[in-house]
Parts: C-alpha cells; sequence; structure tokens
C-alpha cells in the first residue's frame, strides 16, 4: 500500500521536486519530438502557456529550483483563480464570458449551463463543436443546440441524428443553409415530416 501511495505521490508531485523535473521533462521534450503526431506537436511547440503537458511548462521546469517555483506559483494562483470563478458562476453563470480560463474548463461550462442555459454561448468554441458534450447538454435542454458552435449545426449527421432523439423543431437552431440542402431535408422528413415546415428550398 505504501509504494502504491509513494508512485501517486510522485506521479502527482513530480514537477515541484528539484532536478527530477528536470530529467522528466526532458524525456518528455524528447518524446514529444521523436513520437507525437505532426498535428500534437505542431500545436505543443507554438505554445505559450504554462498549463499541463505544454512546451513551455516543460522549458521552465529545465531549470532546477527556479523553474519549479515558477510551476508552484502557477499552479497555485490557478488554484485560486477557478475557486474564485466558480464562486463568481454561482452567483452569475454569465460571468463564464470574462474568463478564458473557465470557457476551456467543462465543469464550470456545465455549472454556468445549470444556471442559465445562456451563459454557454461564452463557452470556448471546441467545447460547442463537441459533440459528445453538446449532446450531454442536449439530454437537459435540446434549446442549447441555438448556441452550439456553427460546424455542429452544419453537421449533417448530428443533426439527423438529434431529429430523431428531439423531433423537427430543433432545426429551428441549424444553420440556414442546412434547410436548403434538398436531398437532406428529403432525409429529415424520412425521420419527421414536421421537417418540412423548416425546409427553405
Amino acid at each position: 500500500m505504501r509504494i502504491e501511495q509513494t508512485i501517486q505521490f510522485f506521479r502527482q508531485n513530480h514537477e515541484y521536486m528539484p532536478f527530477v523535473s528536470t530529467f522528466t521533462s526532458l524525456y518528455k521534450i524528447f518524446d514529444l519530438a521523436i513520437h507525437a503526431d505532426r498535428e500534437t506537436a505542431c500545436k505543443a511547440f507554438h505554445c505559450t502557456s504554462l498549463k499541463e503537458n505544454t512546451l513551455l511548462r516543460h522549458i521552465v521546469l529545465l531549470n532546477p529550483i527556479f523553474g519549479n517555483l515558477i510551476i508552484i506559483l502557477y499552479d497555485f494562483n490557478k488554484k485560486n483563480d477557478l475557486e474564485f470563478i466558480q464562486k463568481a458562476l454561482e452567483v452569475d453563470a454569465l460571468s463564464l464570458q470574462y474568463s478564458s480560463e473557465a470557457q476551456e474548463n467543462e465543469q464550470l461550462v456545465i455549472q454556468a449551463f445549470k444556471k442559465n442555459i445562456e451563459s454557454f454561448a461564452f463557452a470556448h468554441i471546441n467545447i460547442r463543436n463537441n459533440k459528445g458534450f453538446v449532446s450531454r447538454l442536449m439530454e437537459e435542454d435540446p434549446a442549447v443546440f441555438q448556441l452550439a458552435g456553427d460546424l455542429l449545426r452544419n453537421n449533417h449527421a448530428f443533426i439527423l441524428e438529434m431529429v430523431k432523439l428531439y423531433g423537427a423543431h430543433i432545426l429551428r437552431y441549424v444553420l440556414p443553409e442546412v434547410l436548403r440542402d434538398e436531398v437532406f431535408m428529403h432525409e429529415l422528413m424520412r425521420v419527421d415530416v414536421q421537417a418540412l415546415k423548416y425546409s427553405k428550398i
């Protein structure tokens, strides 16, 4: 049991340990450069954030002690910022618009959504275009689809799936060009004849 606890402690805190973090960061930078796919590597090498597993974070940690201090201060402030944001969202869900950090945090986006559906408009575009995430929110309120990203509101497969689940009325939230697609509109009408009301053919 002690061995497992030691391993768990090391995994959670190795970035705060001088020299240990230097070696682990060297390994991660090397691993990223050699094994990561091109898209992942490009994103990492152009990242200027100290968030977890970013290249800049690993570079900072190459400097023992001083690098550890920077990361400790960053993580401490980040934790305090998120706690402050959580309290702010409890008071006003629309305050999500003032924090880019919160807009990328799925838990905080859900917290804001449950208090006020309109807050979803301020979530990061990657979240608003995430099929799985939007599907979960639609289980609670299908109207949230109107605040989803344009990619999702123009995704024929996703729209068809949602019409099957919630009916043709969700077509009021899709992009206009979807309703001008004759072939797709006929496909929708086979699922729900009420889709005809929203056609722009």
